[in-house]
């Protein structure tokens, strides 16, 4: 055999340089894994202390540390009982919305009233795990019932149970504000969503269907209240969030 002529342009491949599986990661690459760790673990302890003080009862830490508990649970990881007795949930509620439209000419309408709790409920139905954004209308409107927010007409003074059938206590003026914001946007991203943006002002409406009792059966007659709210001025909300607003309830 004879060697290759010269320039003919033949070379070997040399094999690539794997890494040894039992060769330490570098330094850099180690920290930043124990960081992340530690920050996820930083997170969940604030997590479950957070549901602690939310659900526990009425405590001075509870009380001091109310306006970031608050901020952070509300309104999707907010906790609630009503799932067991003796109280469990015996009503299907939905969250309807009517808006004020001003047209390019200055006139201003108003809108028939538009169910905004369907497209979540659809969701929920068939789905094991469902995604959060199918708790933003049930859990606003959980919101306002805890935080006491009244319709006009109906004072919210000195109303609010207590723990353990205590006297009534007041109600929280910063998580009543803090309800009325993020109900108020939500109503305006579903108003805009569907009448576009001369939407200027959105108004709550809660319709409640109570199921009779086994111990009161009514008859076999179902009760079905409504409660209208305050008119809102519309939150100002962006053309993005709108857009996202119509694929998540499509």
């Amino acid at each position: 055999m004879t060697d290759p002529p010269q320039g003919t342009g033949t070379f070997a491949l040399e094999p690539r340089a794997t890494r040894d599986p039992h060769t330490p990661l570098p330094a850099w690459k180690r920290r930043i894994v124990v960081l992340a760790c530690i920050g996820c673990a930083l997170f969940l302890v604030f997590h479950f202390v957070a549901v602690f003080l939310f659900a526990a009862p009425s405590n001075p830490i509870s009380a001091m540390t109310a306006p970031i508990v608050n901020g952070y649970l509300n309104p999707y990881f907010r906790q609630n009982w009503e799932l067991f007795a003796p109280d469990p949930i015996d009503s299907n509620t939905h969250v309807l919305v009517r808006a004020k439209i001003r047209n390019a000419g200055g006139q201003e309408s108003q809108t028939g009233w538009l169910d905004i709790s369907a497209p979540e409920l659809a969701k929920v139905r068939g789905t094991a795990l469902p995604g959060r954004i199918t708790r933003l209308v049930g859990g606003g409107r959980q919101l306002i019932a805890d935080a006491n927010v009244k319709p006009p007409g109906e004072s919210a003074d000195n109303d609010v149970e207590g723990e353990d059938g205590a006297a009534p206590r007041p109600p929280d003026p910063l998580l009543q504000a803090q309800a009325v914001r993020h109900m108020r946007t939500i109503l305006t991203l579903a108003a805009r969503a569907r009448w576009g943006d001369g939407v200027t002002a959105v108004q709550m409406r809660i319709s409640s269907r109570v199921y009779p009792r086994f111990a009161d059966p009514h008859d076999g007659e179902d009760d079905t209240n409504e409660t209208d709210f305050d008119w809102w001025e519309a939150s100002p909300v962006t053309a993005e969030a709108v857009r996202l607003w119509k694929e998540a309830h499509a």
